[in-house]
């Protein structure tokens, strides 16, 4: 059984398309193909890589790849198309009319990804809205959904829910032959503003002590504007990524360079995050690290419920450096923190209890 996966905006080696989806399927004999961007085509892990070029121009990449998509996806002759981006949906529903079955993932509530971009004119995000709306709507009709986040049921109500939860097969290095918790602190995945780059940044120059380090993908102006923000805590931040993807793999490597005090997820108030389960919460946890966290509910629930860390007030400086000092003067209990969350993770928080209901969709689509 043959299956195409389809993106023009993530990398070919993508943590949830590639490592989690396309070789959980190749591992259980299914025949899998990526078309994404990469430079070569290759087989990694029994999934055949078939690469698409990248197109610098956002409106190039809208209006040229969806074509290139469609042709390179015809010929390959899958049983089964399943697509990762809104932009593609009008593929999905070309391939419909000759009778494909396909899938349509949403990883992202696209309708907030759009209202939280200032740098689009207020018309044209509007604009943008009605339109996704329309082809979300469209891509429910006959085409099966995938969804990563529960509250997402509320737009598609026949979606499968499919959560981002880590791989648990990996050798993770905790470091359990250096007891001692040291007083750094991580932040992993993309670095942006909204993602609390500014408030994380900040956290070296009134919190005495402490190093943050900061792993992700991030912009050189960026870069600047945190180093500055630190102020006279700047030789305490340590930043990598600048204009780089950083892969899961480095990532997984950092983690295991220390015993952190601590995994940041300290974001702004945002509608897109406010209700989002963040992957780097279950990759803190998994990795015995705990968690300080915004106090937005859905992330209290989770952090309260498990034991696993600490929420604040992300206006509030004088409440982060509060939390922080708490777990600098009790390391004990931030270790106890952190092998409930790791233990959490093992028993429930997986992408192994994820994969079988992905390959449950696909057995129920062939059959």
């Amino acid at each position: 059984m043959r299956v195409i996966h389809l993106t023009s905006v993530h990398p070919w080696n993508d943590n949830r398309i590639f490592h989690k989806e396309c070789v959980s399927l190749a591992q259980k004999g299914f025949d899998v193909f990526l078309i994404a961007p990469a430079t070569e085509k290759k087989v990694v892990n029994d999934v055949h890589i078939i690469p698409l070029s990248e197109v610098k121009s956002r409106l190039l990449r809208i209006l040229v790849q969806p074509i290139r998509l469609f042709f390179k996806g015809m010929q390959l002759e899958g049983d089964i198309y399943h697509f990762h981006d809104p932009e593609l949906i009008p593929v999905a529903l070309f391939l419909r009319l000759f009778r494909k079955n396909v899938i349509y993932d949403i990883h992202e509530d696209n309708i907030s990804v759009i209202q939280a971009r200032p740098s689009i004119p207020w018309f044209f995000r509007n604009l943008l809205v009605i339109i996704v709306r329309i082809v979300e709507w469209l891509a429910q009709k006959g085409m099966h959904i995938i969804i990563a986040e529960s509250y997402y049921k509320r737009r598609f109500k026949n979606g499968l829910i499919i959560k981002n939860y880590p791989l648990i097969h990996n050798k993770i290095n905790l470091n359990e032959n250096n007891i001692s918790v040291t007083n750094a602190i991580i932040y992993t995945g993309k670095i942006t503003q909204i993602r609390g780059a500014l408030i994380h940044s900040s956290i070296p120059g009134y919190v005495p002590g402490v190093e943050v380090h900061m792993v992700g993908e991030h912009t050189s102006a960026l870069r600047e504007e945190m180093l500055n923000n630190t102020r006279h805590g700047r030789n305490k931040l340590l930043l990598m990524g600048t204009d780089d993807f950083v892969s899961p793999s480095i990532i997984q490597d950092y983690y295991s360079k220390h015993k952190w005090l601590a995994g940041l997820a300290i974001f702004p108030f945002s509608d897109h995050y406010k209700e989002k389960e963040l992957t780097k919460f279950f990759e803190y946890m998994l990795n015995g690290i705990p968690i300080i966290c915004s106090n937005f509910p859905v992330w209290n629930k989770l952090v309260e419920k498990e034991k696993c860390g600490l929420t604040v007030n992300p206006n509030d400086p004088q409440d982060i450096k509060e939390k922080i000092e708490y777990l600098l003067n009790n390391k004990e209990e931030a270790i106890s923190m952190g092998a409930r969350g790791r233990a959490a993770v093992l028993s429930k928080y997986n992408w192994e209890s994820q994969e079988k209901k992905l390959i449950e969709l696909y057995e129920l689509i062939v059959s």
